[in-house]
């Protein structure tokens, strides 16, 4: 579900759409159901342990940037920003919004960013993870 609501939240769609879908994205980032677990075709153990928050940053393109984004639009909606806290949850978003911030790939409103600054600061304080 995450995948097919990825693409509404990018800005050429209307602000009333993405505000949904960023609500949507948020009920799927902080749920897990049953269909989590289930996969069809089924899929090697290594896959399993994949979080709603890492499968986001993965088939979503630009969610980061997306929510990010939203932010300045609808800074009075707190969907957008309650995504960006759930994916930084995870180690991955974590550290992938760290690097936009740094070298500013993306740029929150100022009332904001002092709170993903916070979301994000022990991985801008760290050495990246060698792979």
């Amino acid at each position: 579900a995450l995948a097919a609501v990825g693409p509404l939240l990018q800005p050429k769609e209307e602000l009333a759409v993405r505000q949904k879908a960023a609500e949507v994205t948020l009920h799927f980032l902080e749920t897990q159901s049953d269909g989590d677990l289930i996969k069809v075709p089924p899929v090697c153990p290594t896959d399993d342990g994949q979080s709603s928050a890492d499968f986001a940053l993965e088939e979503c393109v630009d969610i980061l940037h997306n929510l990010v984004s939203l932010l300045h639009e609808d800074s009075a909606n707190p969907a957008a920003m309650s995504c960006l806290e759930a994916m930084c949850r995870s180690v991955r978003p974590r550290r992938e919004l760290a690097e936009l911030l740094a070298d500013g790939r993306v740029e929150p409103p100022q009332a904001c960013r002092e709170h993903l600054d916070e979301l994000v600061a022990d991985d801008l304080l760290a050495p990246p993870e060698q792979m």
